[in-house]
């Protein structure tokens, strides 16, 4: 997101979360931070429970603001049909910001219709004002789309024998993968039904395989590829190409139309974890519980969807580096 963006009040806040996120937010808690200038920064989105303890929720945010060391303020949105929810998170944000001496551009509690302000009760807006805000429209402009709430699933539609093609395939060493992971996603061509079936039978193995070409699609092979940990993680310094990130998204999400039930889970997990990477906590979550729903008991699920709970990802939350759509 530019740092020319004119920043106008809560609706052109929440327009910059959607554009920023890819999507509205839902039974969230989202904090932008402001540096100089009314500069916009980090993103960062946790989810929200029923039993939610709002105090923990505030005091989570605010330890990932001010690690950025040019916050001098935060917009907060809570977004939740729960409008007492709303109100006990926004008196306990609201304390959380006085005590850091941070300040509070504005406080608001955002439902599928409109806003109101937690910090000034009695004013708010509609849906409609986000919608037609300067940030919107800017954005839109330069081609930026707010989507839906979850991505869609793609249901298999592929060959009869596609179960027993993934079985028989023969494993490839993690160098051979992630060579021909690399080659595939450098061919920019419609993605086959067998390259489905080696992605498949490659994501489904609890190995080096599978977390090296996981941790390929962020690094483009050209210079040695960062500590596997960190690439995994998320975090600083291991500057991700989201090009790339984009292009490999596209073919696992075009791999899942030939791949049957029963083998969706690894692939279903790398499109969460990629998700969870570029700070799109509700499309992370959607792709891994899909992934449980495949697999229950599915290893690398379960591991993404305990840290995709508990912390945003730290390269998310660097302006530098974090994913922008239609980023130069």
């Amino acid at each position: 997101m530019k740092a020319t963006l004119k920043v106008d009040g809560p609706a052109s806040m929440l327009a910059h979360i959607d554009h920023q996120f890819g999507r509205t937010p839902e039974d969230s808690l989202v904090l932008i931070t402001i540096g100089p200038d009314r500069r916009l920064g980090a993103g960062l989105r946790m989810l929200l429970t029923a039993d939610q303890d709002p105090d923990e929720a505030a005091a989570r945010v605010f330890h990932l603001a001010t690690g950025a060391t040019t916050t001098e303020s935060v917009f907060v949105a809570v977004y939740t049909p729960d409008r007492e929810q709303a109100a006990v998170i926004g008196a306990h944000v609201h304390a959380r910001a006085a005590c850091l001496g941070i300040g509070l551009l504005a406080s608001v509690h955002v439902t599928g219709t409109g806003w109101e302000r937690l910090d000034l009760p009695g004013q708010g807006g509609t849906a409609e004002q986000v919608r037609d805000s300067l940030i919107n429209a800017e954005l839109v402009a330069r081609g930026s789309v707010v989507l839906d709430a979850a991505p869609d699933d793609v249901p298999f539609t592929g060959a009869p024998d596609a179960a027993e093609r993934i079985a028989a395939i023969a494993p490839k060493s993690a160098r051979a993968a992630v060579a021909w992971w690399h080659a595939l996603i450098n061919a920019d061509r419609v993605l086959l039904p067998a390259d489905a079936y080696q992605l498949a039978a490659a994501l489904s193995r609890a190995d080096e395989v599978r977390d090296r070409l996981i941790a390929a699609t962020i690094a483009t092979g050209n210079e040695p590829m960062p500590e596997l940990r960190a690439l995994l993680l998320g975090q600083p310094g291991t500057a991700p190409d989201w090009s790339r990130a984009e292009k490999a998204i596209q073919a696992l999400t075009a791999a899942l139309a030939n791949t049957p039930a029963g083998h969706r889970a690894g692939i279903l997990s790398a499109l969460g974890w990629l998700s969870w990477l570029q700070g799109r906590g509700t499309a992370a979550h959607a792709w891994i519980n899909r992934a449980r729903q495949d697999e229950p008991r599915h290893r690398l699920a379960l591991l993404l969807e305990q840290l995709i709970d508990r912390e945003i990802a730290p390269i998310a939350l660097d302006p530098d580096a974090a994913y922008r759509r239609n980023r130069a």
